[in-house]
């Protein structure tokens, strides 16, 4: 229950101020705008603590320079990945906001290798909507609601820009049979 209280806060939070920060904003034909969020996760916003949270505390998997929290939906049809940066302070490893988020419409092949039981959350709705779509959306769904993507990395790999107050991220959508099957969203490396 508390859960969908922070989820609701989360996205209050945004809309409030999505209105402060596009009420002389101007939309352009080659950009999303409003902050990219998925299952109550804010990009650049939310940290670590806040995605246990709201959806529990899935896989953790470190390496030296990023945490990933890994979590499969109550069917084991698909993964969210939140990727984190970590900063080491006099010997101390602080887990910073999110700077990825990766939704894919399959198990991830670290969690079929790592012999453990399957982080499932049951708040993690893979047929979420993000900006009219979902996995599983076709190509023309997308060339519908999002245009043309600002790159065409191939056939089945489209790069979106998203701005929210002057802070550009990246939607990276991957195909697979005509159909959305990854969707990354991300904060351009500095």
């Amino acid at each position: 229950m508390i859960r969908k209280y922070v989820g609701l806060l989360c996205s209050f939070i945004v809309l409030l101020l999505g209105v402060n920060c596009y009420a002389g904003a101007q939309q352009r034909n080659d950009m999303i705008c409003g902050p990219l969020s998925f299952a109550g996760i804010v990009l650049d916003l939310t940290n670590d603590s806040q995605v246990t949270r709201l959806l529990g505390y899935g896989k953790l998997r470190n390496t030296q320079f990023e945490a990933k929290r890994y979590f499969v939906d109550r069917d084991l049809r698909a993964t969210l990945i939140v990727t984190m940066n970590i900063i080491i302070n006099n010997k101390h490893r602080e887990l910073f906001t999110v700077k990825r988020l990766t939704i894919a419409d399959s198990i991830d092949p670290f969690l079929k290798t790592a012999g453990q039981e399957m982080p499932v959350s049951k708040y993690f709705n893979p047929k979420e909507i993000l900006f009219g779509l979902h996995l599983g959306s076709a190509q023309e769904d997308v060339l519908k609601r999002l245009g043309k993507p600002k790159k065409k990395i191939n056939e089945n790999e489209w790069r979106y820009s998203a701005y929210c107050c002057d802070a550009a991220d990246d939607i990276t959508l991957f195909f697979e049979n005509g159909h959305i099957h990854k969707i990354v969203l991300a904060v351009p490396d500095e």
